[in-house]
C-alpha cells in the first residue's frame, strides 16, 4: 500500500439493499447536503462520531465536539 489516500471516496451504500435499510439526507448549517446510510445514524453516539469526522478541519468543528448543535426533522 502506498500510504496515499484516494482523492475521492464513493458512496458504497448508494442503492444498497443491504443492512443500511435506507439513506438519511443530512444538511448541515452551511447548506452542505450529504447522504448517510441509516446504520451511521442508528444511535446518537454513532451519529455524533460521524459528525466529528465530517467537520474535522471545517468551520464548526469545535461546536460539534462541544455537542453545541441541534437535530431537526424534515418538518423543521
Amino acid at each position: 500500500m502506498s500510504g496515499k489516500l484516494p482523492g475521492m471516496l464513493g458512496y458504497s451504500w448508494e442503492g444498497s439493499t443491504g443492512p443500511t435499510h435506507g439513506i438519511i439526507d443530512f444538511e448541515d448549517a452551511s447548506g452542505m447536503l450529504v447522504q448517510l446510510p441509516a446504520m451511521l445514524c442508528r444511535d446518537f453516539e454513532t451519529f455524533h462520531d460521524v459528525l466529528e469526522i465530517m467537520f474535522r478541519k471545517r468551520p464548526g468543528y469545535m461546536r460539534v465536539t462541544a455537542r453545541d448543535y441541534e437535530i431537526e426533522g424534515q418538518e423543521g
